[in-house]
């Protein structure tokens, strides 16, 4: 073979080993172009008193707004709980009990009947501050205890006339109304920013746990063999029920609702319903066992200290404790390993029952 011919098939072969090394250009090119793939979507802003999505419109930054409403049989079916982000309620003289619906992200366009406010209301509210109080009014002591409280601004009935007025068709006291709108539009409430702060714990993605399947029906084992009894059914986990009592002449229950996820409430053996015909319930029901000094003209309450404690969400019962260890701070709620109990995102009634009454869970 020609010198020359040689030397040109080396350089062919050359080029060709060459090439082969070298990337696709095309492949290269789409390499760059792929797009990185896009941000995660950011976190929705929740409510911190329901761990639910902030409503629009709903400025975060408002303060907390706790109403004083009545549970006098004069007073039912009350108006606006229904839309409370959390509602307490309180044993008062004559075995009665009466709320304190708080509302942050939740309003209420008709609200009542307003009614006097007790000794343990400002150390409910203190762990909200800022809070704006309406109530109707209050004994001596217990208007001195509100004016002292740091962090709640006080829209009592008589120095606030324009946010209240009287309903005919029921008797006085029971009788006077507002608005969470009239409340804030008040010139005392104008100025006052700041979410409430809360101990209590929302998990958005806590969800109701199934009930565990049937069991498989029973086989003979041979032809011609007896049939074993049916295993026994397996019902719920407990946390389907909670019953009390705060006296002879109020009994609670909670019963849950699965499809709805709510608990519903019940008073005196009858469903408890508002004046708008809804049910009252709660996604989360806290019982907390309190100490009450009934040696006064009202029942003393302590909020401040420990506790036991009952939390019902999803369908299920956690027992714990409820932890405050003074004033200053916020209630947590631990279970009986120590570890902190979630509540389901919705709105929570608590029950602050006396220590010296049972409750029932099923």
């Amino acid at each position: 073979m020609p010198r020359r011919l040689l030397s040109l098939l080396l350089l062919l072969a050359l080029f060709a080993g060459a090439c082969a090394d070298d990337p696709e250009p095309e492949a290269t090119q789409a390499a760059e172009e792929s797009p990185a793939p896009p941000p995660p979507p950011p976190e929705p802003i929740r409510c911190p008193l329901t761990g639910v999505e902030l409503p629009a419109g709903v400025d975060l930054n408002r303060p907390a707004l706790a109403v004083k409403i009545d549970n006098h049989p004069r007073a039912r079916p009350q108006s606006g709980m229904e839309t409370a982000d959390i509602v307490y309620e309180e044993l008062v003289e004559g075995g009665l009990t009466r709320f304190m619906a708080i509302y942050h992200c939740g309003d209420a366009a008709d609200l009542g009947p307003t009614r006097s406010a007790r000794a343990v209301d400002p150390d409910i509210m203190t762990q909200y501050a800022p809070v704006l109080f309406a109530y109707s009014g209050a004994s001596p002591n217990n208007l001195a205890k509100v004016a002292r409280t740091p962090g709640i601004i006080n829209l009592q009935h008589g120095s606030n006339g324009p946010a209240y007025s009287r309903r005919g068709g029921r008797p006085a006291p029971h009788n006077l109304y507002t608005s969470t709108e009239r409340i804030r539009s008040r010139p005392a409430a104008q100025g006052v920013v700041g979410p409430p702060k809360t101990g209590l714990i929302f998990n958005p993605k806590l969800v109701p746990v199934p009930p565990p399947p049937p069991p498989p029906p029973p086989v003979a084992e041979s032809p011609g063999a007896p049939v074993p009894p049916p295993p026994a059914p397996v019902g719920p986990p407990p946390g389907n029920k909670i019953t009390f009592s705060y006296s002879g002449a109020v009994g609670v229950t909670y019963t849950y609702d699965p499809a709805a996820n709510t608990y519903l409430r019940s008073q005196g053996g009858s469903p408890h319903n508002s004046a708008s015909g809804a049910r009252l319930g709660g996604t989360n029901i806290v019982v907390m066992k309190v100490a009450v000094d009934r040696g006064g003209s009202s029942p003393e309450i302590a909020v401040a200290g420990t506790g036991e404690a009952m939390v019902l969400r999803n369908g299920q019962a956690i027992h714990g404790t409820w932890v405050r260890p003074t004033l200053a701070d916020q209630t947590t709620l631990v279970d009986d390993a120590g570890q902190p109990i979630e509540l389901a995102a919705g709105n929570t009634w608590i029950n602050l029952l006396p220590n010296d009454r049972a409750f029932t869970v099923e």
